[in-house]
């Protein structure tokens, strides 16, 4: 019974870490699109922030929802 629980952990782990790496970036969009600093709309605001931090401008600030939901996911 140890194992399956220890595997059923993992996969909510893994579920939770996914929906966040998938769902982060949108989140990021939409934020930046509501704060209204002059985003033209929402395929302006994906290349500006491309062009002025990269990929990784859409993963800014991720690290704690990421250990927090796949934490509650998991449990």
């Amino acid at each position: 019974m140890g194992s399956l629980q220890l595997e059923d952990f993992a996969a909510g782990w893994i579920g939770g870490a996914a929906s966040v790496i998938v769902g982060h970036p949108l989140d990021t969009i939409k934020t930046r699109l509501q704060a209204g600093v002059g985003y033209g709309n929402t395929l302006s605001c994906i290349r500006m922030v491309y062009r002025r931090e990269s990929v990784f401008g859409f993963f800014k600030g991720m690290s704690f929802p990421l250990a927090s939901i796949a934490v509650y996911n998991s449990v």
